[in-house]
């Protein structure tokens, strides 16, 4: 993994603690007024070590695999496309296997982040086919974007080393980014809706009160 690409995630991180914090508070019904600064600490906490931490320690870890190998290996097909699942894998793990200890930070049932797991595999029915279907495909087209800037060498960047703007890449990268972020949205409704699900069905909170799919 790049420098620059370890500084964009580090950079990302203030911005998507605040906005995952606003958006799942918006979709729990949290009113500004119930909103706590402790609540805030203990969701921003979470979401850095897991959503981040974790997942960037991985894709270092499988970026340093993968290019200590041979350069002939590395042109492989069949390595290079194990190589990107294995990314894609290690990027969506943490969330879903964790992602619901985020709303249950800021809503307060079931806070510890070691019901998270049970609860995934409890709402699995729900989880995985939207990983699968939505969230996955998603991820594939924000990092085939991304990608296709980066295999455009230094010349091919939004903006090169000597300064010129490349409106193509630029384009792209933007729309990449636009996208991410409509990636995250949709992640949030998701593990908010599974939260919310499994609270409905083990009786802590009234269906009604759960019944919030969007």
């Amino acid at each position: 993994m790049s420098a620059e690409s370890l500084l964009f995630t580090l950079l990302h991180a203030p911005f998507g603690v605040v906005f995952g914090y606003y958006f799942i508070c918006q979709h729990l019904g949290i009113t500004k007024r119930q909103r706590r600064l402790s609540s805030f600490t203990r969701f921003a906490f979470w979401n850095v070590l897991l959503m981040y931490v974790v997942s960037v320690a991985g894709i270092h870890f499988l970026d340093s695999q993968f290019y200590a190998l041979p350069t002939d290996a590395r042109g492989q097909v069949a390595i290079s496309l194990a190589f990107v699942l294995a990314l894609m894998f290690v990027f969506i793990a943490p969330g879903y296997l964790f992602g619901t200890a985020l709303p249950a930070q800021i809503f307060g049932k079931q806070k510890p982040v070691g019901k998270a797991v049970g609860r995934a595999i409890r709402q699995s029915g729900y989880l995985l086919p939207r990983t699968l279907g939505i969230l996955l495909p998603f991820l594939f087209l924000i990092g085939s974007l991304s990608a296709a800037v980066d295999l455009a060498g230094p010349e091919g960047l939004p903006i090169t080393h000597s300064g010129e703007v490349n409106g193509f890449s630029f384009l792209l990268q933007a729309l990449s980014s636009l996208l991410g972020i409509v990636w995250d949205a949709i992640w949030m409704v998701v593990i908010t809706n599974a939260y919310l699900k499994d609270l409905r069905e083990s009786g802590e909170i009234p269906a009604v009160d759960a019944e919030v799919f969007a």
